[in-house]
């Protein structure tokens, strides 16, 4: 007979019945002929023991021993990612909120990004395998805080990226609000601007006339930041100097946080373009022509 002991602290009756649903559920899908497993259930101070006991019907060998190794790997793995993960990810969630002194965590949770679960489910099995081949027993708690650093780690790191990704869309969204209000009471200077993607993911404006804008004084801007930020950062300081009343987009359908912003700072002021010259030819090199 091989006897595997599992531990678990007691004060946190919901993962006890999930532990125990865990069992349940590994029995139910997990084949172990010709070894049988049961296990029982013990109080010990302040620690509960399930105990993991394999019999084989047949000539007992190393492998009915990887077989019990194996079940019990599959329902701690099983149990962490489903009942662990939620509450460690709870934790950690509140933890940095706290921190930061953001009040409610409930905004951030659709930002939370964490591994698929039969990724971490591998990852899990692995280790508690690797763990019961030198050892017949295992506390849990002290198995997730040792052994499972590296995937404490991951939820910690994921949590994190959440909030920094909230925050940016917050600030994102406060940004565009105090833009939007400051074009609500700009005095519109002129009739129309074309807004044309060049060659090289630049953006060229054009005039009611067909005519180049040119705006030296936003040089810096097409000289300093990164690439595509850069680029936008020209174009919406470019729009908010013109202020016109209207504006047309050309061929930017592959540009659709763009096109949102836009939308957002001017509402019903912007129109698009799918079938000018340039749309159609996808070249700067080519006259621009506007069908009104």
């Amino acid at each position: 007979m091989q006897t595997i002991s599992v531990y678990l602290n007691k004060g946190t009756p919901a993962l006890h019945a999930a532990f125990r649903s865990s069992i349940v559920s590994v029995s139910q899908k997990v084949c172990t002929d010709p070894v049988m497993i049961h296990h029982r259930e013990q109080e010990l101070g302040q620690q509960e023991r399930f105990t993991f006991s394999a019999w084989s019907s047949g000539e007992y060998t190393l492998a009915t021993r990887d077989v019990v190794r194996s079940f019990v790997a599959i329902v701690i793995s099983e149990w962490v990612v489903r009942a662990v993960e939620p509450v460690l990810t709870d934790y950690l969630l509140k933890r940095e909120c706290a921190i930061r002194q953001i009040e409610s965590t409930e905004d951030i949770r659709p930002f939370l990004q964490l591994d698929h679960a039969d990724v971490q489910r591998a990852k899990i099995y692995k280790k508690v395998y690797e763990y019961l081949d030198q050892e017949d027993s295992l506390n849990l708690g002290g198995f997730i805080r040792f052994r499972l650093k590296e995937y404490v780690q991951v939820l910690k790191e994921a949590t994190i990226s959440a909030i920094d990704e909230f925050l940016e869309e917050k600030q994102y969204k406060e940004f565009v609000a105090l833009l939007r209000h400051f074009i609500s009471i700009q005095e519109a200077q002129c009739e129309v601007i074309h807004v044309v993607a060049g060659e090289n993911q630049e953006f060229l404006l054009y005039d009611h006339n067909e005519q180049p804008v040119i705006l030296p004084q936003l040089d810096h801007l097409r000289l300093s930041g990164e690439g595509h930020n850069r680029d936008e950062d020209f174009l919406i300081s470019a729009l908010m100097t013109l202020a016109p009343k209207r504006i047309v987009l050309h061929s930017l359908d592959d540009q659709q946080m763009l096109m949102q912003t836009l939308v957002s700072l001017y509402g019903e002021r912007i129109s698009h373009c799918s079938a000018c010259a340039h749309c159609l030819r996808l070249t700067i090199n080519n006259p621009f022509t506007y069908n009104r």
